[in-house]
């Protein structure tokens, strides 16, 4: 992102096994930061594969229409508007289309020097989009890495658009575990304030008009790397230590941190008698994409000895970006879903464990010990840690959000 003072488009080397090469690295940079491969090609799908392994589709369209059929899509959705952070590439791609094809109108906001290939996207989700739905690209850019950008932009948003109808918290960076720590021109960690600090005060920026849906939601993306969140980290957000620093443990706080806005949201929305938002979240799974090439995944998970390199951990155990953007998908469709609904996508050999909505307390009792999902190990304490830094860095000014609406 151009409001990084040091990008990692410049990652050295470092010492010791990196299963992903510096060369493959560097490839992953730059599908995020510039693009590489562009979502308006017809065998996209396929060269995701090609790239970062991994198998094709299995469930996708499978899922889309079963939403259309069991739900009443597109008729359900007519009218309705979404709006998709990282709808240019990757899980927001295959989103972004299901959405159109379930009958939403979305925008696909575009990062600095991602024009091209959110345009590519948007026309790509109008050629399979449901009669009467369309995509587009706003014509003010959102940079998470900078505030003033993020605000820049919900202003526009403000100024021309009547409600928005679902909000869909998508876009991410990743991290490995012998990153450098980056800063963003805010002066905040980058992995922090992309995935999460700027995800924050978007919502809030943009809540107004959520607020006058008659059925608003917010959906966020979340990640397995949640269970790895160190809880000892939360009260430091912004990853301050230098001497314990590490960009992975950044990225599974950050992820944990999209599970403690999604619930401390809802919290206050009940407390203020906000009932027609809700606020939801999704785990895509091991989805076969670069963000797991730059985290070095398979090196800062600890399995080096065992797989050779990322792409080879895909090949095993992954799945396409398409069937990974199901959870987020049935997070922000989903007509039964209520205040912290939490849907997860995985690979698997039948659609009810390709995705599903997950029940936090019946986890195995090792997974529920780690999960921010369950109190009992993430208590309200740690989310109301991070809600305090997090509105003290954004400045985003959530009481006015919650405040009781004008009587007219």
């Amino acid at each position: 992102s151009q409001a990084l003072k040091t990008t990692s488009s410049e990652l050295v080397p470092q010492k010791g096994p990196m299963p992903d090469s510096h060369e493959r690295r560097q490839l992953a940079v730059k599908q995020r930061d510039k693009g590489l491969l562009s979502p308006g090609d017809p065998a996209y799908d396929e060269k995701l594969s090609e790239l970062w392994g991994g198998p094709p589709p299995k469930w996708y369209d499978d899922l889309v229409a079963r939403l259309a059929a069991e739900h009443d899509y597109p008729r359900r959705a007519q009218g309705k508007l979404a709006l998709v952070t990282g709808g240019s590439g990757g899980i927001g791609f295959y989103l972004v289309k299901a959405l159109a094809r379930l009958g939403f109108h979305v925008l696909v906001p575009a990062r600095p020097g991602m024009e091209v290939d959110a345009h590519a996207a948007a026309e790509a989700a109008n050629r399979v989009a449901a009669p009467g739905a369309h995509v587009s690209v706003p014509k003010v850019l959102l940079d998470l890495s900078s505030f003033g950008s993020v605000r820049s932009f919900s202003e526009a948003m403000l100024e021309t658009l009547p409600c928005i109808d679902l909000l869909c918290l998508n876009a991410g960076r990743g991290g490995g575990a012998d990153d450098a720590r980056e800063k963003t021109e805010d002066g905040h960690e980058a992995i922090m304030q992309v995935n999460a600090l700027s995800h924050f005060l978007l919502a809030c920026e943009l809540f107004p008009l959520l607020r006058k849906s008659p059925a608003g939601r917010i959906a966020s993306q979340s990640s397995g790397a949640r269970y790895q969140a160190k809880l000892m980290k939360v009260t430091d957000l912004n990853g301050t230590d230098h001497a314990n620093f590490s960009a992975w443990d950044q990225y599974c706080l950050s992820k944990a941190a999209n599970v403690l806005f999604t619930i401390a949201l809802n919290d206050r929305l009940a407390a203020a008698g906000i009932d027609n938002v809700i606020a939801t979240a999704s785990d895509p799974g091991l989805t076969s994409t670069g963000v797991n090439i730059q985290h070095d995944l398979v090196k800062s998970l600890g399995i080096a000895d065992k797989l050779e390199d990322t792409n080879k951990l895909h090949d095993v155990a992954g799945h396409h970006a398409a069937d990974g953007s199901m959870s987020l998908t049935m997070a922000s469709v989903d007509p039964h879903a209520g205040r912290d609904a939490f849907y997860v996508a995985g690979r698997a050999t039948e659609m009810t464990k390709a995705v599903y909505k997950l029940d936090p307390q019946k986890q195995p009792e090792a997974m529920r010990a780690s999960d921010p999902l369950c109190e009992q190990s993430w208590p309200r304490s740690a989310r109301e840690s991070f809600w305090q830094q997090a509105a003290e860095m954004t400045k985003a000014d959530w009481t006015a959000c919650l405040a009781p609406a004008p009587k007219l």
